[in-house]
């Protein structure tokens, strides 16, 4: 039986389309970096709840990493409150962060399927601007057996100074290299494609806007 409160969040029964956002918190990020991410943010969600379809439909989860892991936002559709970053300090648990936002999808299509909430592909979209301080095999083996199964769609973004060529062995995608502190237009750009993907039929498959994938 599924919780009276679980079921509280699908008051809405339209078709789910469930992003997580897999933030790299560490100390490189203090500053500029962080301001720029958090205008990313605030440009997503205002392109987001915008679009009447894309407020209804899409649903963002937020994981932090630094010395370690934190789930800052379960998934929900956009609302009034944009998630904001206020620090970064410490190291990068890439690894074990990647391996957190997966969890997090597996139990959200789980509640899906309990509620019988159709929903679309998920995305993880990760970005870091530095080299992971912890074991990452786990996680190239999720992306894996993901991409194969085509049961997410992962991305993979550093920032200057990330390990770059270690961020592609993360996906058959390869890694997007960010120019300079483009979070809004990288944001824009996430916001349109998942809005694309929230227009559309399920299962269907959607071209997502142009961008190459070694510099943006």
């Amino acid at each position: 039986m599924v919780p009276a409160l679980a079921l509280a969040q699908f008051r809405n029964s339209q078709p789910r389309v469930p992003c997580v956002l897999v933030l790299d918190t560490s100390g490189t990020m203090e500053g500029e970096r962080l301001a720029a991410l958090n205008e990313g943010l605030v440009a997503l969600w205002t392109d987001l709840l915008d679009d009447p379809i894309a407020r209804e439909r899409i649903e963002i989860a937020v994981v932090e990493f630094a010395s370690d892991v934190r789930v800052t936002r379960g998934f929900e559709l956009p609302g009034e409150i944009i998630p904001q970053v206020p620090r970064a300090d410490g190291l990068t648990a890439l690894g074990k962060a990647i391996r957190e936002g997966f969890r997090l999808v597996e139990e959200r299509t789980a509640l899906y399927r309990k509620v019988g909430v159709p929903h679309y592909k998920p995305w993880v979209f990760v970005i870091t601007d530095g080299a992971a301080t912890d074991d990452v095999e786990g996680a190239v083996k999720l992306v894996a057996k993901a991409e194969a199964e085509r049961s997410v769609a992962f991305f993979a973004v550093g920032v200057a100074g990330a390990d770059m060529q270690k961020l592609a062995r993360l996906s058959s995608r390869g890694a997007m290299h960010l120019d300079g502190l483009r979070f809004r237009d990288l944001f824009r750009w996430l916001s349109t494609s998942l809005i694309g993907v929230s227009m559309s039929r399920i299962g269907e498959r959607v071209p997502l806007p142009q961008l190459d994938w070694t510099s943006v």
